[in-house]
C-alpha cells in the first residue's frame, strides 16, 4: 500500500500499486493524479538509501575530538616510559618515579570515578543493600579495609564498563591508570637493574691495581710547603716500568680465599663476579658438600654478605646455611639480626631448627611477633622438652608486661610440656583471667594425659 498527499486539504491518500497513472478521490473531493514521481514517500526512502551508500563509500577521518582526548595519554605513555628506562642509566632518578607513578595513579583513578559517575556508572560510597540495616554500619568500621578495596574494584569495573559505551571519556583516564601502575612497579625492576649494573661495574674499577696504585702513592706537588699537611711522610718514589702490559679486571691475581683450588675460584667468583655470576657460583656452593674448611668458607661468605652494594643476598644465605654446622648458629643469628636482607632471614630460620641448635630457643623467643608467632611456635615444638622452660620464662614475664599471652605459645606447652609446667599453668597469675584459665587447663590436661600414658 502506497500513499500521496493531497494537494487541497495535504491529507495522505493511500492507494495500490497497481492505480499508478490514474486518479483517486480524496476525501474532501479533490481529484488526485497519481504517477511514478508521485509518491513522496518512496522517493524520500530512495533518496536516503543513495545518501546513506554514498556515506559509506567515504574514508573515515578521525574527528579532532578524539585526537584531544587521546593525545594526553600518549603524552604521559611517553613521558613514563622514559622516566622508567632511564632508571638503567640513572638509578637516582627512582624516587622521583614512584612517586610520580603513585601519584598519577591516584589521580587517573579519582578523575575516573567523577566521570563514571556524571555518566552514570558510578558506585555510591555506601553499596551494600540497604536490607542488611545497621549490619551494614559494621562492616563498614570493622571491616573498613577489606570494604574499601571492594569499592575501588567495582569502580574500576564500572570504568571499563563505561569505556565500553564511551570510549573518549573513559579510555585516557583508564589508560593512566595503566600507565602510573607500570611506572611504580616497572621502575623498582629497572632500578634494580640498573644497580646491580653499576654495582658490578664499581667492583671491577675498585679491583684494578693501576687505579689503586695512584690512589696508595699519590704524592703532593709541593713537598716544601709549610701548610702542607703530608710535608712530613717519606716519599716514595716508585720503580719505573717500561711498557706495563695491560691488565684485565679477569687477569688480576686472585686472593687466595680456601686452600682447595675450586672452592678457592668459587669464593673468588661471589666476592668479585658480575650479576649472573655471582648467584650461579653461590648455588654450586650450597651444593657441595662441606669439607675441612667449614669455618673459612663460612667466614669469607659472612665478609661478602655484609659487603656494601653486593647482590643476590638470598643465594649467598642458602650457600651459609648449605656450609653451617651447630657451631655456627652465633654467625647466622648476629646475620639475621643485622637484618641485612629480609628475604633471606627465612632462611637463616629454618636453618637454626635443623640443626637444633642451643641458641635456637631464646632467639626465636627474642624475635617473637605477632607475625611470625605460628612459624616460631611450629619450631619451638621441634625442639621438643628443652624449649618447655625457655617458653614458661617467657610466658611468664609476658604476663607481667601485658594481661594476655598469645595462643601459639599454650599449643607449644601443650606439645612438649611436662609436669615443670604445671606450677605456672595453676599459678593465681594465670588463673586471674578467664581466657587465660581455659587455655591452661586445657594445656594441663592434656600434660596429665599424656604422663599416664
Amino acid at each position: 500500500m502506497l500513499s500521496i498527499r493531497c494537494p487541497e486539504c495535504d491529507r495522505r491518500v493511500r492507494f495500490e500499486e497497481d492505480e499508478v497513472g490514474r486518479s483517486v478521490r480524496c476525501k474532501c473531493g479533490a481529484k488526485v493524479r497519481i504517477d511514478e514521481e508521485g509518491d513522496d514517500e518512496q522517493t524520500e526512502r530512495r533518496e536516503s538509501s543513495r545518501r546513506s551508500k554514498k556515506a559509506d563509500r567515504r574514508p573515515k577521518q578521525p574527528s579532532v575530538s578524539a585526537t584531544r582526548a587521546y593525545l594526553p595519554l600518549f603524552i604521559v605513555g611517553a613521558v613514563g616510559s622514559t622516566l622508567v628506562f632511564i632508571n638503567i642509566i640513572l638509578p637516582i632518578g627512582v624516587i622521583f618515579t614512584l612517586l610520580l607513578g603513585i601519584a598519577l595513579w591516584i589521580t587517573a583513578f579519582v578523575i575516573g570515578c567523577v566521570v563514571a559517575w556524571r555518566n552514570g556508572w558510578g558506585v555510591p560510597f555506601d553499596y551494600l543493600p540497604e536490607g542488611l540495616g545497621i549490619l551494614r554500619v559494621f562492616i563498614m568500621v570493622l571491616g573498613f579495609g577489606l570494604y574499601f578495596q571492594v569499592w575501588g574494584l567495582l569502580c574500576l569495573i564500572g570504568q571499563i564498563r563505561g569505556a565500553m559505551e564511551q570510549p573518549r571519556k573513559f579510555v585516557p583516564w583508564l589508560g593512566m591508570q595503566g600507565i602510573g601502575f607500570f611506572m611504580f612497579f616497572g621502575g623498582i625492576v629497572t632500578a634494580c637493574m640498573g644497580a646491580s649494573l653499576w654495582g658490578g661495574v664499581q667492583r671491577i674499577a675498585q679491583n684494578d691495581p693501576q687505579r689503586n696504585f695512584k690512589r696508595d702513592f699519590a704524592q703532593p706537588q709541593n713537598q716544601g710547603d709549610a701548610n702542607n699537611p703530608f710535608k712530613d711522610f717519606p716519599k716514595i718514589v716508585p720503580n719505573p716500568i717500561e711498557n706495563p702490559p695491560a691488565s684485565k679486571p679477569k687477569d688480576l691475581p686472585r686472593e687466595a680465599l680456601a686452600k682447595d683450588p675450586q672452592i678457592n675460584d668459587l669464593l673468588w667468583t661471589v666476592k668479585t663476579g658480575g650479576v649472573f655470576d655471582v648467584p650461579k657460583a653461590a648455588r654450586t656452593l650450597a651444593a657441595m658438600r662441606p669439607t675441612e674448611e667449614r669455618p673459612i668458607v663460612i667466614a669469607r661468605l659472612a665478609e661478602i654478605y655484609r659487603t656494601p652494594g653486593i647482590r643476590s643476598h638470598r643465594e649467598i644465605m642458602q650457600a651459609i646455611c648449605a656450609w653451617a654446622d651447630a657451631k655456627h648458629a652465633p654467625v647466622l643469628i648476629q646475620l639475621q639480626q643485622e637484618n641485612i636482607s629480609p628475604f633471606a632471614n627465612g632462611d637463616i630460620v629454618k636453618t637454626l631448627v635443623a640443626l637444633k641448635a642451643p641458641e635456637t630457643v631464646p632467639f626465636l623467643l627474642e624475635n617473637w611477633t605477632y607475625s611470625n608467632r605460628q612459624e616460631s611456635a611450629a619450631a619451638l615444638i621441634q625442639f621438643g622438652s628443652a624449649a618447655e622452660m625457655p617458653v614458661v620464662q617467657y610466658m611468664s614475664a609476658s604476663l607481667a608486661k601485658r594481661p594476655f599471652i598469645d595462643q601459639e605459645l599454650f599449643d607449644v606447652l601443650s606439645a612438649v610440656g611436662t609436669e615443670q609446667s604445671l606450677p605456672f599453668l595453676q599459678s593465681p597469675q594465670v588463673q586471674r583471667s578467664p581466657f587465660l584459665r581455659d587455655m591452661a587447663n586445657r594445656v594441663a590436661a592434656t600434660i596429665l594425659q599424656r604422663k599416664k600414658k
